[in-house]
């Protein structure tokens, strides 16, 4: 099934937004290993974000992170958003794998599509979390290796981790878990090892930016304190934001009188800190 791109150039803020939808990074599988991209328009090559939605590798959608993406292009980055295989089909490695191809298919039409194929960062939130960090310190190794057109590619050059498990060994209880790794850890120990990027940590490591709510009953925030502690064990750059009070889905409202249905990466003081650290790690636009 070969997907029909759509344009259009929307208005965010006084910035202009041009809109790409529905880019086929991998045919074989119809709409979930599609993308949407929101670009500045610009004349210059921009550095870019790719983000990869949440919903326990069961559900979702990359239109969940179009209001993410839309500020990012208002704020000067391209942005990326993309679908990959759920359910049995996204069993890992395969939601893994896509999320490289998606990567890979970015860089490899990077000149067609305005972007610096050197300054690329990933960025997901709760399932998405943790298919980013795999992506940034296992993108190059065999086991994450795509068999798509687009092929294998280096690791991304930053991450960002928001609410995300980290070693799932810790929550081999979770249906969801043992659903994308097809068992618990007595029957598929590899596959709980390969898929916990806490536990895949080398040297030379892409910086990562790790954001959780201390409040988070889903996933604990020590996933992103030990996750922070790994990366720098390794001598790695990591940055850690604590968003006090903050939960999985459940978030204080900005005045904090109330909690609101969103993201923890969706708080005031992330997004501050989310810029500060693309700013300083693919470079600002």
């Amino acid at each position: 099934m070969v997907l029909r791109a759509l344009s259009l150039v929307v208005i965010v803020g006084c910035s202009s937004v041009h809109e790409t939808s529905d880019l086929a990074y991998d045919e074989r599988f119809g709409e979930r290993t599609s993308l949407d991209i929101y670009s500045p328009v610009s004349s210059r090559v921009a550095p870019a974000v790719m983000l990869i939605h949440g919903g326990s590798w069961r559900t979702g959608f990359k239109e969940q992170f179009e209001d993410v993406a839309q500020r990012l292009a208002g704020a000067g980055y391209a942005a990326i958003t993309i679908n990959h295989r759920l359910g049995p089909a996204g069993a890992f490695p395969n939601a893994a794998q896509d999320c490289v191809c998606a990567l890979s298919y970015v860089r490899e039409h990077s000149s067609q599509l305005a972007i610096d194929s050197a300054r690329i960062a990933v960025m997901g939130y709760s399932s998405g979390a943790q298919l980013a960090a795999l992506v940034g310190v296992a993108a190059e190794h065999p086991d994450l290796a795509p068999d798509c057109a687009a092929g294998a590619t280096g690791v991304p050059a930053a991450v960002i981790s928001a609410a995300g498990m980290q070693d799932l060994h810790d929550f081999a209880d979770y249906e969801t878990v043992r659903d994308f790794l097809g068992g618990d850890p007595s029957h598929v120990p590899d596959a709980y090892q390969l898929a916990s990027p806490m536990l895949r940590v080398g040297a030379s490591e892409p910086p990562f930016l790790l954001i959780h709510g201390t409040a988070d009953v889903f996933v604990d925030a020590d996933q992103s304190v030990r996750m922070q502690t790994a990366l720098r064990d390794q001598g790695n750059e990591a940055r850690l934001l604590l968003l006090r009070g903050g939960g999985h889905l459940f978030n204080p409202s900005g005045d904090g009188t109330e909690l609101v249905i969103d993201i923890a990466s969706d708080a005031p003081e992330a997004w501050l800190a989310i810029i500060d650290f693309l700013d300083h790690t693919i470079g600002p636009p």
